[in-house]
Order: C-alpha cells, then sequence, then structure tokens
C-alpha cells in the first residue's frame, strides 16, 4: 500500500487554511454585530439620561426655587427624590478608559453629580428627623433654617453638574 504523503499534507493544509479563513469571518461577523449592538445600547442609554438628566434640573429648579423664595424657612418641605440609575449606568458600562483624562473627567462628574443627589437626600432626612423630634429640639427653627440652606447650596451646585454632564455626555 502507497501513500501519497504530498496529498495527505496538502489536503491537511486546505482543511487548516479553509477552517481559519471561516473562523475569522466569523470573528469579523460576532465583532461588528456587538459593535453596532454597544453603539445602539450606548445611544440608548444616552437619550435616557437626557430624560433624567432633565427631571433632576427640574427638581432642583423646585428645590431652588421653594427654598430660595425669601431664604428664611423654619419647615419641613418634601422633595421629589433624584433619579440616578442612567448615571449609574453610564458610569458603569460606557466611560471609555483608553483615553485616561477624558474618563477621569467624566468619571468625575458622575461622582460629584451622585455624591450630592446623596448629600441631598441624607439632609432632607435629617431634617425629617429633627421634625419629628421638635418637641425635644428647642432650637428647631435654627437647626431647620440652616438644614433648608444646606439643601439649597447643594442644590445649586447640583444644578450646575448637571449643565456641565449635559454638555459632556449628551449628544448635541
Amino acid at each position: 500500500m502507497y501513500i501519497d504523503w504530498n496529498n495527505v499534507v496538502a489536503n491537511a493544509a486546505g482543511a487548516f487554511v479553509g477552517a481559519f479563513i471561516i473562523l475569522a469571518i466569523d470573528h469579523l461577523y460576532v465583532r461588528c454585530s456587538e459593535r453596532r449592538r454597544f453603539k445602539k445600547s450606548r445611544v440608548a442609554a444616552l437619550n435616557a439620561l437626557s430624560e433624567e438628566t432633565h427631571g433632576n434640573l427640574r427638581i432642583c429648579d423646585h428645590i431652588i426655587t421653594t427654598l430660595g423664595a425669601d431664604g428664611i424657612h423654619h419647615s419641613v418641605f418634601s422633595f421629589a427624590r433624584f433619579e440616578k440609575n442612567w448615571v449609574l449606568t453610564i458610569e458603569n458600562e460606557f466611560i471609555d478608559f483608553l483615553d485616561p483624562e477624558t474618563a477621569v473627567r467624566q468619571r468625575s462628574i458622575l461622582y460629584g453629580v451622585r455624591s450630592l443627589m446623596s448629600q441631598i437626600h441624607d439632609s432632607e432626612n435629617t431634617l425629617n428627623a429633627l421634625h419629628t423630634n421638635s418637641r425635644a429640639n428647642a432650637n428647631f427653627t435654627d437647626l431647620a433654617y440652616a438644614q433648608n440652606q444646606a439643601i439649597l447650596g447643594q442644590a445649586k451646585e447640583l444644578k450646575i453638574i448637571l449643565e456641565v454632564a449635559k454638555k459632556e455626555f449628551l449628544p448635541r
């Protein structure tokens, strides 16, 4: 029995090259479809962030209007909660870390937004707790005024940072 090794090697090489070509085509298809899916999800997330930012800006305006009207408020106000779902999504999934300068700038903007939202909610909770225990606090009006002024200052600062975030992230 005679084995033609040239044919065996040629067939093996042809099968290898064919498999390599098929895998390369499959890889290109997967990369293109993933890139397209990523771009679509990024656009959807940025649109959702746009709506969330506009809602948060309206809340800031309401806080500034309510607490900044005459500057003296000894009452407890309940404001709407800030939304930060899409801020977290953008921060966790869509910041491009290949450009470190841009990544640090964008991450710091989003961190500032999240931390100010948390500070405002904490200040509101503190004010509600003070109101609940107001019988025990003889100087509740001073504490409420100070807490409301802190909320007002934080809302003004948050509004500025939200405007910066709008310019940084949202499509023009």
